[in-house]
């Protein structure tokens, strides 16, 4: 049996890993994907991965819509000294791929005090959804309520199958942004039908009496948290508070669900994280494997980084 196979019988086996480890997840979002497999006496640990090549390069990293690509142990009390035996060959079975950078899920146990992984740490913000909704109002600034107001007067949320819509809006984004890949339409298309299929999301716009679609938002679920994956607006011509109307809307969604945390992800660009923090957030650690196995990739993605900057 392949370490796939053994995977894909482990996901119907605990379906309360997160989403975004479970193989149909990872099916949709990988062109091509192999899982990491170590057993030890009492447990067996995995980690699935995306394969990239580019040229005599292979890069392990977070697929595309996948905030967290985490190590997943098949007990839910996980045995320190085992997982770090784990952790361990990880970092031996990795060290023949060229850059490794995956992100491991702040609700899993942390790979950062082991000193065979190195590891970089960034924040995401979260909002707990076990408080009450005045209390989740309550800890939103001031800017965010009036905000909020004044898209309750000026747009309806719905529920959105339409993939082309939401395309658009990621295109209108990307160019204010100045990105240069944006999701395919196929892809999109792939994503809310999956979600559909398997009932872990859903897709939500913001629309205005006449009909026009202000913003969009991709949110996906399972029994521990909630996430934004895809959000995008209509610019310049989005309303004033449309996407924080549907990022509240994806709040109060979790909160129905009876779902702990809603995660907010993308939370490393400085003026997006200023922005979430207006809901009240909690900052979450998220630690990240970050391996640069060949010295000629390494050079390469610094000269990379110093053009950029």
């Amino acid at each position: 049996m392949t370490n796939i196979e053994k995977y894909r019988k482990a996901c119907l086996q605990h379906i309360h890993w997160p989403i975004f480890a479970q193989a149909f997840w990872m099916d949709l979002v990988c062109d091509k994907w192999d899982v990491f497999y170590y057993k030890t006496a009492n447990a067996e640990f995995y980690l699935p991965y995306s394969i990239e090549k580019k040229g005599v390069f292979t890069f392990i990293r977070n697929p595309h819509a996948t905030p967290y690509t985490s190590i997943y142990c098949s007990q839910l009390k996980v045995n320190e000294a085992e997982y770090q035996q784990a952790i361990e060959s990880l970092q031996k079975y990795f060290s023949v791929f060229s850059f490794v950078q995956l992100d491991q899920h702040f609700l899993l146990p942390s790979i950062a005090n082991n000193a065979a992984i190195p590891t970089t740490t960034y924040h995401t913000n979260i909002v707990d959804t076990s408080i009450s909704v005045d209390q989740l109002k309550t800890n939103c600034k001031s800017s965010l309520l009036r905000h909020l107001k004044f898209a309750d007067k000026q747009v309806s949320i719905e529920p959105c199958s339409n993939a082309t819509i939401m395309h658009q809006l990621l295109q209108s984004t990307a160019k204010h942004r100045k990105i240069k890949n944006v999701y395919s339409l196929p892809f999109i298309k792939q994503l809310i039908q999956t979600c559909s299929e398997h009932h872990c999301g859903i897709a939500w716009i913001a629309k205005d009496a006449e009909g026009n679609v202000h913003a969009c938002l991709l949110q996906v679920w399972d029994n521990q948290a909630s996430y934004s994956i895809l959000a995008a607006s209509l610019y310049p011509e989005s309303l004033r508070g449309a996407m924080a109307a549907l990022l509240w809307h994806a709040i109060l969604t979790t909160k129905e669900k009876n779902i702990p945390y809603f995660d907010f992800e993308g939370s490393r660009v400085k003026g997006i994280d200023t922005f979430f923090k207006t809901f009240g957030t909690l900052q979450k650690d998220v630690y990240q494997i970050n391996m640069q196995n060949s010295k000629l990739a390494k050079w390469l993605l610094e000269i990379k980084k110093q053009m950029t900057t």
